[in-house]
């Protein structure tokens, strides 16, 4: 993927916001721009396909990206949470439900690898839907034996 570099004017406030985001996120200053920018496209009606083909590589209705509705709840739990952005984030995304077969599965893997629930009601999902988890965290889930993990760096554009 080829950069155009700009020119971005911050107030003193808005640098320091985003700094500080950035480095709670553990991420580049750059990127956490982008990500905004890429978020106001989409919400901007008819860029909202380029701005996902940007970032995921692929367009509406043909990303393999889903997430279970436990990382919703994941992501709505943390302080300071903006909802709305949680949202804006998730909204382009298939969720996936816990049903009765993720639910049993989550039993089993808390039981037989000592995980905590919502990370067996995840990897769970993952596995009944065979798909591969994309996780920060790909320590937590080395025990759950069959499940495919990567982390968001191996997917998503540098930046």
């Amino acid at each position: 993927m080829s950069w155009i570099r700009t020119q971005v004017y911050l107030t003193p406030e808005q640098r320091r916001r985003l700094d500080e985001l950035a480095r709670g996120r553990r991420t580049a200053l750059a990127r956490l721009i982008r990500e905004a920018v890429d978020r106001y496209l989409q919400e901007s009606g008819p860029g909202a396909a380029a701005a996902l083909q940007t970032t995921f590589g692929r367009a509406p209705g043909r990303h393999r990206l889903h997430y279970s509705v436990v990382t919703r709840c994941e992501l709505f739990a943390g302080r300071g949470t903006d909802e709305e952005a949680v949202r804006l984030l998730l909204t382009p995304f298939p969720e996936l439900p816990v049903d009765r077969a993720v639910a049993e599965r989550a039993g089993r893997l808390r039981r037989e690898t000592g995980v905590h629930t919502p990370d067996a009601l995840i990897a769970a999902t993952a596995l009944e839907h065979r798909l591969t988890l994309v996780t920060r965290n790909v320590r937590d889930f080395e025990r759950v034996h069959g499940l495919r993990t990567s982390a968001p760096e191996r997917i998503l554009p540098a930046g």
